[in-house]
């Protein structure tokens, strides 16, 4: 069972070798998910959008496997799967269990968030198998790696944290600057396209960071939830 320092380093890596590739399908993926978001709301991102991120996250775990860039075909291949609403359920089902848990309190919620995180990838790898019957075995699969992920997310949100502190101080001296060079029409402008690629360009990393964290945690729980039977 790999630590999670080991998963890390080794995501790093893979991000690394498959740099280029990765942030052409980061920004094709955003585009498309917001794109979608703003011209159909909620049915967009239902019917259209929830597909992609799950094809994104098996073109990761493919990437993981295959230990070769991304590929784009996969990301929209969902859409015309066989199991497409079976995508859609297992979304649907995952969505009302952590919302129904989360009425009691915030903590029950992100457990079961936690136990059924690796459904997709299950549903990914049977394509014949329910969406209730895919939540039922990422909570046997996550038995004994909860502390793991949690620590996992926990450094991500950590991550976004610190990262929205930075971004919020180089608001206030863009303000700041905007207001003393306020004579210079040019000024303005030129820092806050500079902020807006700073933005971009740390979410571009850190998505693409995320779902091979997410593939390459799936791969090893995977292995020790085979080796145990």
């Amino acid at each position: 069972m790999k630590s999670i320092g080991t998963i890390f380093n080794e995501s790093k890596t893979l991000l690394k070798e498959n740099l280029h590739n990765t942030l052409i399908a980061t920004i094709l993926f955003n585009l498309a998910f917001n794109l979608l978001a703003y011209l159909s709301g909620g049915i967009g991102v239902v019917l259209i959008a929830l597909p992609i991120t799950f094809g994104f996250s098996v073109a990761f775990l493919q990437m993981v496997r295959n230990n070769q860039p991304i590929e784009l075909a996969q990301v929209v291949a969902p859409l015309k799967a066989k199991n497409y609403w079976g995508i859609l359920i297992t979304y649907g089902w995952s969505a009302l269990y952590i919302a129904l848990w989360s009425l009691l309190f915030i903590i029950p919620g992100i457990y079961k968030a936690l136990t059924y995180s690796l459904a997709p990838y299950i549903v990914a790898d049977n394509p014949e198998i329910t969406g209730k019957e895919a939540l039922k075995k990422s909570e046997e699969m996550m038995k004994g790696h909860i502390g793991r992920l949690l620590g996992i997310w926990g450094i991500f949100v950590l991550a976004i944290y610190l990262i929205l502190i930075v971004l919020f101080w180089l608001l206030v001296i863009d303000l700041i600057a905007s207001t003393i060079f306020c004579w210079l029409p040019a000024v303005p402008y030129v820092l806050n396209i500079c902020l807006a690629i700073i933005v971009s360009g740390v979410f571009l990393i850190i998505t693409p960071f995320y779902f091979i964290v997410m593939a390459k945690f799936y791969e090893d729980v995977k292995g020790a939830y085979e080796a145990a039977k």
